[in-house]
Order: structure tokens, then C-alpha cells, then sequence
């Protein structure tokens, strides 16, 4: 268990370090736990003793998208775009450029 120690403390600022790295790139992409294991390597520990690792745990909650929670930031950096480049935001072309489902509400 001693040597073991490390390891998780270490995993837990890995996926802390790349979870940053995601959001500040350019690509888009949610972020998933299936998403940050395969970046970290540290996939199967995420699924079998996740459990056993209560603050990575709490760090996963707190960082994986939903689904409306990914295409809402999507739309925030679009809108920014938009409204940095023209000056005005027009919501067809937040739409056109997002191509959103048709049951996500921009209210």
C-alpha cells in the first residue's frame, strides 16, 4: 500500500494538469471520464476502484460534461467569436455554426 501512495497522489494532479489542458485548447471536446482515462492512462483504475479513490472521484464529478453542459460551452465560445468579430450576436448563426440538436433550448 506504501508504494502505491505516490502513484495516486500523482494521478490525481495528472488528471487535474490535463483536464486544464483540454479546456484551454482550441479543440473542442467533452470531457468524459472514459475521455481522461484514455488521455491519462489511467482508464481502468478510473472504472474498477474509483471507489477506492474518493478525491479523484470528486475531481471527476466536478469536471465531466453533460451532454447539454459540453454544447452549452460550445455555444458560449461561438457566441464570443461571433460577437468579437461583428459586434453583434444573430442566433441563426450561432445555430448554423454549432449545428445543434433540434431539442436544445437557447432560453
Amino acid at each position: 500500500m506504501i508504494e502505491i501512495l505516490p502513484h495516486i497522489i500523482y494521478m490525481f494532479f495528472d488528471i487535474e494538469q490535463k483536464y486544464k489542458k483540454i479546456i484551454s485548447s482550441e479543440k473542442l471536446v467533452r470531457v468524459t471520464k472514459s475521455f481522461i482515462g484514455k488521455r491519462t492512462g489511467y482508464g481502468s483504475l478510473l472504472y474498477r476502484y474509483i471507489d477506492k479513490l474518493p478525491k479523484t472521484s470528486k475531481l471527476l464529478n466536478e469536471i465531466c460534461e453533460t451532454v447539454e453542459e459540453f454544447q452549452m460551452r460550445r455555444i458560449k465560445l461561438v457566441a464570443e467569436q461571433l460577437y468579437g468579430d461583428k459586434g453583434v450576436l444573430i442566433k441563426w448563426e450561432v445555430i448554423r455554426m454549432q449545428v445543434l440538436e433540434k431539442n436544445l433550448s437557447l432560453y
